[in-house]
């Protein structure tokens, strides 16, 4: 079996790909919740592996933008206060970088 090389904006775009994937585990790391981080981990994961075949780099280009902004969505509800009426994840302030 050959593997297909890829063309450097594909490199490029593949090195995003997982630069995200491993910027939403390092968010939902410090959740204490275990049954609530295995389904966050579920969710990334399978969000991931269902893209995994994207060729165009278009589609890429757009997945990795939704994926930013879901990102950045994860993080804020993550650290959202308990008096804003959603639930909080409990984080352990160690874990969290500066």
């Amino acid at each position: 079996m050959v593997k297909e090389t890829l063309s450097l904006s594909r490199f490029i775009l593949r090195s995003q790909v997982m630069d995200l994937y491993r910027d939403f585990l390092r968010t939902i790391n410090p959740i204490n919740d275990i049954k609530s981080k295995n389904e966050l981990k579920q969710w990334i994961r399978q969000d991931f592996q269902l893209n995994k075949s994207v060729k165009d780099e278009e589609v890429i280009r757009m997945h990795l933008s939704r994926g930013r902004l879901a990102l950045r969505e994860l993080q804020v509800s993550i650290s959202m206060p308990a008096s804003s009426g959603f639930k909080k994840f409990q984080i352990n302030n160690k874990d969290m970088k500066s």
